[in-house]
């Protein structure tokens, strides 16, 4: 079922969960009976009756997938839900990954960790359909947190995780300064997951002058630019992001350092 009603992104929409995919022993893939206009790096404001709301990158736009790992109240509640039980939505929401500029032929790299992995697989397939080439690495703690490998389209595969159980042994940023230490060129780069690798990330691509694209978390609580939970330094990240590119993040004071929490207050990244 394709939604298509006026002002979609802001009403709220309930549809069946088609199908559930077990990731691992704390994270689940939820399909939806609908497909939307969605992108890469977009959200929607999942909607669970008696524990609130809250903002789920998009995994795919045609079935409608959120993945989700059991942290706290709000997911492990979601994490209670069956096939064909209900789960209301606003979106899709929020800025996308941009590969408009670039060409067939072209090559770029994705660099994410945890569950951050999600938009990126989703991003690869989207620009194999353009005949862009892509490159992921794939961070995680441990071999069982590793996740989502076989949805990137068919891209090159890196995994590291921190005590090397699979693949390189230590963090992304190790993988990415050893690509490119090996002379493999990309035309643009795009993350996802923890804060600090991705300020680092950003450093690397301006260093080396090329284009990248970061996917921003901050504590968002409605969406659509009323509350201002999620600001950072002058920008409304569930607006105006959360997809910035390298510059952008480079220029907020907070990023890499310290976020919001539910309170408003600073709290420091870890």
């Amino acid at each position: 079922m394709e939604i298509t009603p006026k002002n979609q992104s802001f009403q709220m929409q309930t549809y069946k969960v088609a199908k559930i995919i077990d990731e691992n022993y704390r994270i689940k893939t939820f399909e939806l009976g609908a497909s939307f206009k969605g992108k890469p790096g977009q959200y929607i404001m999942i909607w669970i009756p008696g524990v609130g709301e809250r903002p789920m990158s998009l995994g795919s736009s045609s079935p409608i997938s959120v993945t989700i790992a059991n942290v706290g109240r709000f997911s492990n509640a979601i994490h209670q839900l069956k096939e064909e039980d209900l789960i209301s939505f606003r979106g899709p929401l929020g800025k996308a990954f941009s590969i408009s500029k670039l060409k067939t032929g072209n090559q770029i790299l994705l660099v994410g960790g945890g569950y951050g992995v999600v938009p990126l697989a989703y991003l690869a397939r989207e620009a194999k359909k353009k005949g862009i080439g892509s490159t992921a690495i794939i961070g995680a703690r441990k071999k069982d947190d590793v996740i989502y490998t076989n949805n990137f389209g068919g891209a090159k595969i890196i995994i590291t995780t921190d005590d090397g159980s699979e693949g390189i042994k230590g963090n992304v940023i190790d993988a990415v300064n050893k690509i490119f230490g090996e002379g493999e060129k990309f035309d643009a780069v795009y993350s996802c997951g923890p804060e600090k690798m991705m300020h680092r990330l950003a450093e690397i691509c301006i260093e080396r002058k090329i284009y990248c694209e970061l996917n921003i978390e901050r504590y968002m609580k409605c969406g659509i630019n009323i509350c201002g939970a999620c600001a950072i330094d002058g920008k409304i990240c569930c607006r105006d992001g959360p997809i910035f590119t390298a510059k952008e993040a480079l220029r907020f004071k907070d990023f890499g350092k310290c976020c919001r929490d539910a309170s408003g207050k600073k709290v420091e990244l870890h």
